[in-house]
């Protein structure tokens, strides 16, 4: 049941009912399984911005951001994207106000690299090794 929501926002209430448990029976099942090492918890990431947030990067609104990383005062925000040709979008322009990010990466499965935006740069997903490289990963 788990591996369903995967990648989704935690809901113990909802896993619960669909497995006739209670919500506390599920949060030990959870915390068991990431003590064991087989299951990731993305933990939350909190900032007081004035806007209600919840877990990972997200607004009231709808705006997201799958990846926040920040690397002493530097801050970075990265898109996963399945489609061939990414666009920004508000939720882009959202999060590169709100959480006033020095670069929006937005990694794609596509092969060229090009810009979007002054900060907002398309990457193929073979870019991240030399993002890596370059000491925004590591």
């Amino acid at each position: 049941m788990l591996a369903h929501y995967h990648g989704q926002i935690w809901n113990a209430a909802e896993l619960a009912r669909s497995m006739g448990v209670g919500e506390n029976a599920v949060r030990h099942y959870l915390d068991v399984l990431s003590g064991a090492f087989m299951v990731r918890q993305l933990p939350p990431w909190f900032e007081n911005l004035g806007k209600r947030l919840v877990f990972f990067y997200r607004t009231h609104a709808g705006a997201e951001l799958d990846l926040l990383i920040v690397r002493g005062t530097q801050r970075y925000g990265f898109e996963f994207k399945f489609g061939d040709a990414p666009r920004t979008n508000k939720s882009m322009h959202t999060a590169l106000e709100d959480l006033k990010l020095d670069k929006l990466f937005v990694i794609y499965r596509g092969a060229r690299r090009y810009a979007l935006d002054p900060r907002i740069d398309v990457l193929p997903l073979g870019s991240l090794a030399e993002l890596a490289a370059s000491r925004i990963l590591s």
